[in-house]
């Protein structure tokens, strides 16, 4: 049964991503996205209350094939956040539309997957260090967890950086065709899009 969770819960998100990209999520009402997220919220904090569900939606604690067996939860807390996401995607699309900002984007893209291939690496360094300095790492969500939230988004966000200067530059060496984006702007190709989401969660 775990086997068959690989494909079973890791196929619905990839086709969300076809669905998109063929223009039937954004054809859904904003008014039923946000009800689906939230509904989606609802629904996996209740899921990981279950005695056979825990609340770590990564690890399931099976491993199979090198990868951990993923569950329900996962697929659910996967549809809210792309309704969450459809939600504000119109509010989105404007603030993009900007110059400067469209701009920003782009740079970032263009070095998308070196920021892939090293923020786990920036980030087990961070956790090593904090580790050695005594911080304390509780396994589970209490007030100490979420204060330390901060410091586990930004510090291995700042340290990602002299990677990402470091290692760039093999990813710029390969040139492709650009296409237009918002007000001008340019798009990477197909593939460089594809690997916008899937560092989506880096963390």
């Amino acid at each position: 049964m775990q086997l068959a969770n690989i494909p079973l819960v890791w196929l619905l998100p990839h086709q969300l991503g076809y669905f998109y990209a063929d223009g039937r999520l954004q054809r859904a009402r904003p008014s039923r996205l946000l009800l689906i997220a939230a509904a989606a919220l609802v629904a996996t904090a209740l899921l990981t209350t279950l005695p056979f569900y825990g609340r770590n939606l990564i690890d399931s604690g099976v491993a199979i094939l090198g990868t951990s067996a993923p569950t329900l939860p996962f697929d659910v807390m996967c549809i809210g956040i792309v309704a969450g996401a459809l939600t504000v995607r119109r509010t989105l699309s404007r603030w993009l539309a900007r110059p400067r900002i469209w701009g920003l984007v782009s740079r970032l893209n263009s070095v998308i997957m070196t920021v892939f291939l090293w923020h786990m690496t920036a980030f087990f360094a961070i956790l090593v260090i904090l580790y050695e300095l005594g911080l304390p790492m509780p396994s589970w969500p209490d007030t100490t967890w979420w204060l330390e939230r901060p410091l586990f988004l930004t510090l291995p966000a700042v340290a990602v950086v002299p990677l990402v200067w470091l290692f760039a530059r093999f990813e710029r060496t390969t040139s492709r065709p650009l296409i237009a984006g918002p007000s001008g702007g340019t798009w990477g190709t197909a593939g460089t899009s594809e690997r916008s989401c899937h560092s989506a969660f880096p963390f």
